[in-house]
This record gives C-alpha cells, sequence and structure tokens, in this order.
C-alpha cells in the first residue's frame, strides 16, 4: 500500500467559493494543507517521492477539507499501483471503478509461507534447546603443577549454564583418566557430587584434576569433563586435555 493523489479526481485544481458548481473541475481546491503538514515538506500532488515516510498525515488533512465542503474523502489516500492504474483505465473508459481486495495473491502466499517456516524453526529451536551447557578452560599458567609427592595437577574452570526455571544441583565428573582424582574448589562441604546452580543463571568453579605420572602414557592426554543434573539425569559431556609435561 502506497500514498497517492487521485489526479482524476482532483484535476484541474482551483480555488472554490460557496455555492460554485464542481462541474468541470476538480475536487482539489489547492489550499496546500497536505504540503503544510507534510514532516518531509513534498507535494503528494505531484506523485509519490522517495522522501514520502507514508505517515498519512496529508491523507488526514485533505479528508478534513473534504468533510468541510461536503464532498467525499479519499482524494489523497492509501491505495496501490494496481487499483490507481485500474481506477484510471476505468475512467477513460467510462465506467465505475469498484475497489476489490484479493487475499490470495502470489506475495500473500510466499509470505505465509516463509512465515510458517521461520515460525516452525522458532518453535522447534525452543521444544529441543538444552536446558544444561557445560563449558570447561583449561588454565594455561600454569599448564600443569608437579606436587610434591609426584603426582601431576591440572586446574579448570568450569561453568555451567542452568537454563531453567528451578535451582538446580549438579554432579561433576571426568572420563578418560583412570584413575585419576577430581577437586572443586569453592565453599566449605562442596563436593563435584553436589554443585549448586541458581535457575537461569551460570555457576562457575574451579576444578583441579590430580593423577600419578605412572598412569599418564604421554605428555598430552585427551579427556571428558561430565556434567549431571541430580534431578533430571541430564548430561552434557565436554571435551578437554590433561598436560603433564611440555613436549
Amino acid at each position: 500500500m502506497i500514498i497517492g493523489y487521485d489526479a482524476d479526481r482532483g484535476e484541474p485544481r482551483g480555488k472554490h467559493k460557496s455555492g460554485q458548481s464542481w462541474e468541470g473541475r476538480g475536487h482539489c481546491i489547492d489550499c496546500s494543507l497536505c504540503v503544510q503538514v507534510c514532516p518531509t515538506g513534498i507535494d503528494i500532488r505531484e506523485g509519490l517521492q522517495l522522501p514520502c515516510i507514508a505517515c498519512g498525515l496529508c491523507v488526514d488533512a485533505c479528508n478534513s477539507v473534504m468533510d468541510k465542503l461536503g464532498l467525499p474523502p479519499g482524494l489523497i489516500r492509501y491505495d496501490t499501483n494496481r487499483n490507481q492504474k485500474l481506477r484510471r483505465l476505468a475512467a477513460q473508459m467510462g465506467q465505475k471503478f469498484t475497489e476489490s481486495l484479493r487475499l490470495i495473491r502470489p506475495r500473500t502466499v510466499y509470505y505465509a509461507v516463509i512465515l510458517t517456516v521461520v515460525g516452525g524453526l522458532i518453535v522447534y529451536g525452543q521444544l529441543t534447546r538444552s536446558l544444561l551447557e557445560l563449558h570447561v578452560l583449561h588454565e594455561r599458567s600454569p599448564l600443569f603443577v608437579m606436587l610434591s609427592d609426584g603426582h601431576v595437577r591440572n586446574n579448570y574452570t568450569i561453568k555451567i549454564l542452568n537454563k531453567s526455571h528451578n535451582d538446580r544441583e549438579y554432579r561433576l565428573e571426568i572420563k578418560g583418566l583412570s584413575g585419576a582424582m577430581l577437586e572443586v574448589v569453592g565453599a566449605d562441604k562442596m563436593d563435584a557430587a553436589h554443585l549448586p546452580v541458581f535457575a537461569n543463571s551460570v555457576g562457575e568453579y574451579r576444578a583441579m584434576v590430580i593423577q600419578s605420572p605412572d598412569a599418564l602414557p604421554t605428555a598430552r592426554q585427551n579427556m571428558q569433563f561430565i556434567i549431571t543434573d541430580n534431578a533430571t539425569q541430564d548430561q552434557v559431556n565436554h571435551d578437554s586435555i590433561f598436560i603433564s609435561a611440555i613436549e
């Protein structure tokens, strides 16, 4: 829909005095009120122009003038290019144009299909999204620590994202390092089996993995962190590494 001026009805324009006949003249009295109210200062009677923002102020202003003159509204109105062409063609042929609304058009079908696909993808994403995420960051300074008893320790930053609307407790485990010990640094009485995270928030913890050098065949081993929701038993894995020496 665009804003357009009905030139066939409005032209020729000119001043009008009360009691004068409208025969042989257009309904536009050249009051320029449509130009005065336009925020971009264009004259819509000269045709649709790029600065037009389709605010409709010219439509309201013109209709108010038509009401005072006792003329039907719509000299300036929202319309379509198709209706404008058909209205002009009907006037040339001396016929009366009847405006019709086509609900089923190629454009409306395309838009309906696109909106349906996009809406379906959004609903599918919301229904299938995971309520739990795990992010693990291996600390780089230092990459590993050699303890006094000969064991090797790696430090990690653990971030648990709880997307549910309830507070949760999670269990943190490791896989891929036989016999390794996992310790979580935090508040008193906190252990890896009971890590609380508030609803719709991120719980951040510092974890330490300790392993005997005899159980490490290489200086770098792949491993996994596994987080489990204690209430629903949902699990999420995150791949990481354990470093015991500089290669």
